[in-house]
């Protein structure tokens, strides 16, 4: 799939001008681990003149939910799409007690797609079987196998060949995996993995591990043998 930037109406974009920031970075899943963000934003060189975009999922599973929307919501250099658990959140799926009135407010303006240059930003991942005008918000957000169910089945950006490279969460991975398409960026900090960070320029990762965490089945944590990995 020839990958255009044409959306359905009902697809919130936010376009950036990454000519605006000296450096760019990118953050997988952090549901709630506001601990490790903290750390990882310490840990990596990040400055107030480079931009932040986060792969969604901020919210549930972990401890400090509205902390983690406080952080990225107060910073002027940092943004973040609609993941599914917000998504749920917003819908009544799921309910948190400490979220904000301000903060359930902010994560109901997130957009589902965010574009920098040639690159792209979405939760779940590109359906390759259709057209990305026919992306629903819900596509953005869910897509990990789109022939299959759950973890089952070729995984988004295995068949992905589209001229722009996306950038996702959503699908745990036991390190980041890279390739020439796609960056999946979910290491499942609060599952016991790690909270990971690329930098875009180089595509080099920045990443904190933590001691508490969710259990969660081996089957649903892709291997990355054949991705990159940087400690």
């Amino acid at each position: 799939m020839s990958m255009s930037m044409n959306f359905r109406e009902s697809v919130k974009l936010l376009e950036i001008d990454e000519d605006r920031w000296d450096d760019m970075f990118v953050v997988g899943d952090v549901h709630g681990c506001l601990n490790e963000l903290e750390r990882l934003l310490e840990h990596a060189p990040v400055t107030d003149d480079d931009l932040v975009l986060f792969a969604g999922d901020l919210v549930r599973k972990g401890p400090e939910s509205n902390g983690v929307v406080q952080r990225v919501s107060s910073s002027n250099n940092m943004f973040s799409v609609m993941g599914n658990n917000e998504w749920k959140v917003l819908n009544g799926r799921a309910h948190l007690d400490d979220l904000s009135e301000a903060s359930v407010e902010w994560m109901s303006d997130l957009p589902h797609v965010i574009t920098f240059g040639s690159n792209a930003v979405v939760h779940g991942g590109i359906n390759y079987t259709m057209d990305l005008e026919d992306h629903t918000p819900l596509t953005f957000m869910n897509t990990r196998s789109p022939e299959g169910g759950g973890y089952n089945g070729t995984l988004w950006y295995e068949q992905y060949e589209g001229s722009t490279k996306v950038f996702c969460g959503h699908t745990v991975h036991d390190g980041v995996y890279l390739d020439e398409n796609s960056a999946c960026l979910d290491t499942g900090c609060v599952y016991g993995g790690a909270l990971s960070l690329l930098r875009v320029s180089d595509e080099r990762v920045f990443d904190v591990s933590t001691d508490e965490h969710l259990k969660r089945d081996r089957d649903n944590i892709v291997r990355t043998e054949n991705g990159q990995y940087f400690d």
